[in-house]
């Protein structure tokens, strides 16, 4: 792990019963959910999504992409500056553990919203019922496009504890968003041409991505990836059945992991915002005809924010529209006409 900052997990593990409510072994408690996933449902996700979707062959959603997951989250804040408590380590784990566990159930489809079926085989020895609800909504927000760090609730309290839900939710999404290095792809079975079409393309991103690291002092993530001439000279199967070249697919994915920086930077302190990706792009080659190599650009905003191109009614076209017609001057004009 790139810095000084501490193993989040290593750090919960070394908590004493005492910060806890009600002086609980939320210690031994996280342990047995751990060990229970990386024994029972982590292990089989991939195996369960293959029976279920023949065609999908997913890259890493197991215990070594948690483990990483956990590592993004510990680059991503300092937690020995108390910016958790350890009670909400406690929610921030749990949700790690079971973000991507909800594969289980039924495939992709609604993955992130079966969390709460897996949590929800512990007993209350182990997890409250309100511990269990506040753990899978947590874990639902890694992904999704309709605000659902948002759609949260505000200082909620949970054991007469504040847990801050929001700030929990944005580390995991973006942690999670900065795992997909090339530890998560099936590297021998891609090499030898064994995943499918459509899976391809995923596992040759990942393998691609030698690292992905906030760097929390200068606000910014760090993305290192190496091509060959074989990457550039081929396309993929990508979302829809589209061909798209490996370049291309990486630009996309340059776009989403700035996109996510800023979604979580609205529920991250602002020592913790991360304004600017930074990419190096690598060719492995001998073609002095191939250049520029490595291709190097950095992904941050620019002048006056894009939404200055919208008019009002765009941004807000929840708010200011009603059957199809813009809340505007002349709206109310014909209304006071009309009566």
């Amino acid at each position: 792990m790139i810095g000084e900052n501490q193993n989040i997990e290593e750090w919960f593990l070394e908590q004493s019963s005492g910060v806890f409510p009600n002086s609980g072994d939320y210690v031994s408690k996280y342990k047995i959910i751990r060990d229970y996933m990386n024994a029972q449902i982590h292990s089989e996700i991939k195996s369960i999504v293959v029976q279920l979707i023949p065609e999908i062959y997913l890259n890493d959603h197991g215990e070594k992409h948690v483990k990483k997951v956990i590592e993004k989250a510990s680059e991503i804040i300092n937690i020995n500056e108390s910016i958790l408590s350890p009670y909400e380590v406690f929610f921030l784990l749990l949700a790690i553990q079971i973000h991507d566990a909800g594969h289980i159930i039924n495939g992709r489809t609604g993955h992130e919203q079966n969390a709460r079926e897996i949590i929800g085989k512990f007993g209350r020895e182990t997890i409250s019922s309100v511990e269990k609800h506040y753990v899978s909504s947590i874990a639902k927000t890694h992904s999704g496009k309709q605000d659902p760090i948002g759609n949260l609730p505000e200082g909620q309290v949970v054991s007469n504890q504040k847990v801050n839900l929001k700030l929990i939710a944005s580390i995991l999404r973006l942690a999670d968003e900065l795992a997909d290095d090339a530890t998560r792809a099936s590297t021998f079975l891609l090499e030898n041409e064994k995943i499918s079409e459509k899976s391809t393309i995923y596992h040759a991103y990942s393998s691609c991505l030698d690292s992905c690291v906030a760097l929390t002092g200068s606000h910014q993530i760090k993305m290192n990836l190496y091509l060959t001439e074989s990457h550039l000279g081929r396309k993929y199967i990508a979302e829809s059945d589209k061909e798209i070249f490996l370049l291309d697919e990486i630009y996309k994915r340059n776009i989403k992991t700035y996109l996510e920086c800023l979604y979580c930077n609205r529920f991250l302190p602002e020592k913790y915002r991360y304004t600017t990706v930074n990419v190096d792009i690598h060719i492995e080659t001998e073609n002095s005809a191939i250049t520029p190599n490595p291709i190097s650009y950095r992904l941050m905003e620019n002048g006056y924010p894009e939404m200055a191109n919208k008019s009002i009614f765009e941004i807000c076209s929840e708010d200011l529209t009603r059957s199809g017609e813009n809340l505007d001057g002349r709206y109310y004009c014909d209304l006071l006409t009309k009566n």
